[in-house]
């Protein structure tokens, strides 16, 4: 799937964010009534790289694996997004250690460096601590840790 992503709510449901996994698409909507949505900001400076994968008669695309990673992740509180993205090119595309941080208008307020790659974040409710877990594996067998950090 061409757009997959991280569809994330605000705590209070007023709004959302969408994360695309194959670019670094960021769209934040804004619930008006239960009917209606209004785009707050819409960012992205690349897209997806096509492969075609068309056989015969039959057209298909595939991402291409010299296409750059997006976002992995995507974590909402009150105050903010935190957006893991990878930016990875070819086996090392599903992990990442920056970390973006935007407020609910879609502007940046900091990129986080981590000093570990993973493959996903959780973040407190009081934008404290970020969790990152990590993947390893090892002769077949796959091992997850976890490692906290403080972001004040």
């Amino acid at each position: 799937m061409l757009f997959q992503g991280d569809l994330i709510m605000k705590p209070d449901k007023k709004r959302f964010a969408y994360l695309a996994y194959e670019c670094d698409l960021l769209s934040i909507q804004k619930v008006v009534n239960d009917m209606c949505l209004e785009s707050v900001v819409h960012l992205n400076t690349y897209t997806p790289v096509f492969e075609n994968q068309s056989i015969n008669e039959v057209s298909s695309v595939d991402v291409s694996a010299d296409s750059p990673k997006g976002f992995l992740r995507g974590v909402a509180t009150e105050k903010y997004i935190y957006a893991l993205y990878s930016g990875q090119i070819g086996k090392n595309k599903p992990i990442a250690n920056e970390v973006y941080v935007f407020d609910w208008e879609g502007r940046a307020v900091k990129k986080v460096i981590l000093d570990r790659w993973g493959v996903c974040i959780s973040v407190d409710s009081n934008d404290e601590r970020l969790c990152l877990m990590t993947k390893e594996t090892d002769g077949g067998e796959e091992r997850y840790h976890y490692y906290c950090y403080q972001l004040n």
